[in-house]
Order: structure tokens, then sequence, then C-alpha cells
């Protein structure tokens, strides 16, 4: 394809040439680019850049596999490159002559198709920026065993009668959820210091945090023996209940925005704002000493629902719950 793309455009003219050098002024091509400079896609020495196989890459999707949305994810510094390619696939795309060499479908794919790059912030340690060549690195293992160690020792504060293989088996999952959690819960453009003793803590807006929220709440269920997930008496709600309904209903929103725009954080950021406002809600309200029956079941009921969106959220994000923790 680079062949074939390199080729076409020197018969067309459609780059500038200086030598071995073949390049895009993207002002030129379109004011909307005017901060894109100018692009090199053949170097002097006459090497292809990472734009252009960028370029060429998404050409050779669309037309030989039809991919009609092409999800890039690099860390945050290569938009600029991405910026460029992308500038001038469109620009290549409304040309007749383009559509004539590479096919209208290929054209109609990169017209109407999406061209995304997700740029990602950099992953440091409490040591400092991970760099190879100063031999600051932690390898995925090592750091999914750090974590491992430091979510043992938090559960083996809270419960010292765990089996051995109980204890391993919640500190593996504690571990995954509070790696997974601390990578998702953020903008995806912002930097991140991993701290495993940090991370796995049971207070503050972890993953952890988030499994004991649920695991409490499937405790009072599994107290009451509550089984029903009836609708609440309205007339039973309270005004924090209402409010923590509210919020359940407004998942779906969540999700369809995530979807849109690639931001996994908007899932993390609705089901800390839930376990935050039905921990609350739990403290105030002690479920199991209610008297009145009526009462007790429409908050057993909201148990159970705040439970289920728990559990589905956790999992569109990868994470799996404990049941006790």
């Amino acid at each position: 394809i680079m062949a074939e793309l390199t080729e076409f455009m020197d018969r067309e003219k459609l780059w500038q040439v200086d030598g071995k050098a073949r390049y895009f002024d993207l002002p030129e091509l379109d004011q909307r680019y005017k901060s894109f400079g100018r692009c090199y896609l053949i170097s002097s020495n006459g090497y292809t850049t990472y734009a252009y196989r960028d370029v060429a890459a998404r050409l050779e999707w669309a037309r030989t596999y039809g991919i009609e949305t092409a999800i890039t994810i690099t860390d945050k510094n290569q938009a600029h490159n991405f910026d460029q390619a992308f500038s001038i696939i469109r620009y290549l795309a409304s040309q007749a002559a383009f559509a004539k060499t590479f096919g209208t479908s290929t054209v109609t794919l990169l017209q109407t198709g999406e061209l995304i790059h997700i740029g990602y912030g950099f992953l440091s340690l409490t040591t400092g920026k991970m760099s190879t060549r100063e031999g600051n690195i932690l390898p995925l293992t090592a750091l999914v065993a750090e974590a491992t160690a430091a979510a043992r020792d938090q559960i083996m504060r809270r419960d010292v009668g765990l089996s051995a293989t109980e204890l391993e088996r919640r500190a593996g999952v504690v571990a995954v959820a509070s790696l997974k959690w601390a990578d998702l819960n953020r903008d995806p453009v912002t930097d991140v210091i991993l701290d495993p003793a940090q991370i796995t803590a049971f207070e503050g807006n972890t993953g952890t945090y988030q499994l004991y929220a649920y695991a409490r709440l499937r405790s009072v269920l599994r107290k009451a023996n509550a089984t029903s997930t009836a609708t609440p008496k309205f007339s039973e709600l309270s005004e924090s209940e209402r409010q923590l309904l509210q919020r359940l209903y407004s998942f779906p929103a969540a999700v369809t925005l995530v979807s849109e725009s690639f931001r996994l954080n908007l899932i993390c950021e609705h089901i800390g704002a839930l376990t935050t406002e039905v921990s609350r809600w739990y403290e105030a309200n002690p479920i199991l000493k209610e008297a009145n029956d009526a009462r007790r079941a429409t908050m057993l009921v909201i148990c159970a629902l705040v439970c289920d969106q728990l559990r589905q959220g956790l999992d569109l994000l990868g994470i799996e719950v404990l049941e006790e923790l």
C-alpha cells in the first residue's frame, strides 16, 4: 500500500516535493488545519514517517477490511501526529483522483467513518517516571504481585480468621480491581502515580472501596434473607432514597455517554458517586434494626437495586465483585 500510495501522490502532484522528501503544508490545504503546520510523510533521507504509516494503515483498513471506525490508543504526546495524519486522510478522500484509484467505497468509509485517537497520560511509580534506560521499571507481573501483597495486608487487618486459600483469592480480586480502578478512574489524558498501598485502601475513592460497598450491602441482604426485587413503595421513600433511585436511573445515560466519548472514567464517576451516596445512607439507616416491616422491605429493595447496578457497572470495567470482604 505504501508504494501504491506514494506513486499515486507523485503522479497527481498532491504533496510537496523537496529532493527525497515529501510533505504537506497543512494550513495551505484547509484553514481548519492552521495549527498543524508542516507534516513530512517521507524524510529527506527517503524514510517514511510515523504519520505516513498511519495514513497508509487507515487506507488499507478501509479498503481491505471495510473498517468504519479506527481507534488508536497511545500516549497523549502523539496527539499532534494523529491530528496531522487524520487531516491528510480527509484531504485525500476529498480528491476525485483518489476515489478513482482506491475506490468510492473506500472514500465513503474514510469520509463517513470515524478516525479516533485516544491519548493517555503517563503511568509513574512513587519512585519516579518509569524508564528502561534508568532501570526504573515495574513489570506488570511485579506490579500485580505488589498490589496483591498490599491487598493481603489490608484484608488480614480486617479478618484474621480467613483460610490461606480464601485470603489469596480475595487479595487477588482486590489487587486487580484496585489496579483497574486506578487506571480507569481518571480522565484518560491525566498522568497517574501508582502507589499499591494507597490504591488498595478500604477508604477513599479506590477499587477496594467499591468492592467493600458492594459486599457490605450483600451481607445485609443475606442476613435479611431478602430475595425480592419489587418496586419500592414511593410512600416509604425518604428524600435521600429518592436521590439514590434517581442516580440509579441515570446509569444508562452514563453508559451511552461513555460509548460516545470513549471515556470509561465516566462509569467510574457514576459508581463512585453511587457507593459514596449509598454508604452515607446505610450509615444513617440501620436496615436490619428497622421495626416497620413495610419500611424495612423498601430499604432492602433499594439495597438489591444498588447491588445489581454496582455489579453491572464494575463488570463493564472488567472488575470482579466479592460477596464478602
